[in-house]
């Protein structure tokens, strides 16, 4: 059997076996590296993760509800910062803020002042009965800040 693999292995082009082993390296994410969960509660949590796109990279967090993203905040920076509410996932709204450290402490701002106003407007109604508990919520926002903050401090 060994002489087996040995003989595929020799004989596999080596750019294929290279694609092949590369695979099981890649993040279980895709562009999400770093990947830190925090919870609020039983049925919502918060997701902290370094983020690399091709219009930009820096610190994200996702407000997961369910088995579902609700919004999403990317802080890459000037010109590319920007967030998605559910159900407008397709809509980025850019952040005035230019810097990362900036673009974070918004959205903690965002997520503090307006998730309950933005589940309530939602059209699925197991979003509008949800109602934030939000001693726990801003326990886990200081949390999301604090990571966020560690991100943009590691990596810039």
């Amino acid at each position: 059997m060994v002489s087996l693999i040995k003989e595929f292995v020799i004989d596999f082009p080596k750019r294929w076996l290279k694609r092949i082993l590369s695979i099981k390296t890649r993040p279980k994410f895709g562009v999400r590296k770093d990947l830190r969960i925090i919870p609020v509660d039983d049925q919502m949590q918060f997701l902290v993760y370094w983020k690399v796109l091709p219009h930009g990279k820096g610190p994200a967090t996702v407000l997961e509800i369910g088995d579902r993203e609700f919004a999403k905040f990317d802080c890459f920076g000037e010109k590319e910062g920007h967030y998605h509410i559910s159900p407008h996932y397709d809509f980025r709204i850019f952040f005035h803020e230019k810097s990362r450290e900036d673009q974070v402490n918004r959205t903690i701002t965002e997520l503090e002042s307006t998730t309950q106003l933005y589940l309530f407007k939602h059209p699925d109604p197991k979003f509008k009965a949800i109602k934030i508990d939000q001693k726990k919520f801003e326990v886990a926002l200081k949390e999301v800040r604090r990571n966020m903050m560690e991100i943009v401090k590691d990596i810039f």
